[in-house]
């Protein structure tokens, strides 16, 4: 008999309601714990809510695309696997995904068959959620107190048009913060360029 702890916990993220649904099943037919949820920034509060052992994301999607959802995911540290899943697949596509930190990518239509192996295989490289030491998990995947509130303070920042000003000791991750306040921005698609001023001439 399978337990609360033996069950793998998984996320799906589709907006295609018939895909979503029907991955869902399948994947409950397997004997896992499946969520699901219709768009990226649903994905985010999700993953921000709870741990999962696996995600199963679409690329193309209305607001949060897939990409999007990656990039969040491991600037704040999560190394949830994610299997990528998209109806428009291209080699870019792909090659894009794995570059971001997905860890896999199937094009649909996909083989129930080749789903459940893809998943299995994923799921063998971490341990389940449920049995993960709540400190240990806070530092693998920085969900300390102090990197939760952190990233609490990028959020509220990064949507607006305010000058922000971040200091800090030479090491404290002053430029990873700048970047990550730009990659959780609406500007993200533009350029995120790193000036050292103190390299810079007195006169500019």
């Amino acid at each position: 008999m399978t337990t609360a702890e033996d069950q793998r916990r998984i996320l799906v993220v589709d907006d295609d309601r018939v895909f979503r649904l029907s991955t869902a099943a399948l994947l409950r037919a397997d004997g896992h714990d499946v969520h699901t949820v219709a768009g990226g920034q649903e994905a985010v509060e999700a993953l921000r809510a709870s741990r999962f052992d696996l995600v199963l994301l679409d690329v193309k999607m209305p607001g949060t695309d897939g990409i999007g959802v990656v990039e969040a995911l491991r600037l704040w540290g999560d190394s949830v696997p994610i299997l990528m899943i998209s109806g428009f697949g291209t080699v870019d596509d792909a090659v894009r995904a794995l570059h971001v930190g997905a860890d896999d990518f199937l094009t649909k239509p996909v083989e129930p068959d080749l789903l459940s192996e893809r998943v299995g295989e994923l799921l063998e490289r971490r341990p389940s959620a449920a049995r993960l030491d709540p400190a240990g998990q806070e530092g693998m995947v920085g969900r300390a107190p102090a990197m939760v509130e952190l990233r609490n303070a990028l959020r509220q920042v990064a949507p607006t048009d305010t000058t922000v000003l971040i200091t800090g000791e030479t090491g404290t991750g002053k430029e990873l913060t700048a970047a990550a306040v730009h990659k959780l921005s609406p500007r993200r698609a533009g350029s995120f360029l790193a000036v050292d001023c103190g390299a810079l001439a007195d006169g500019l």
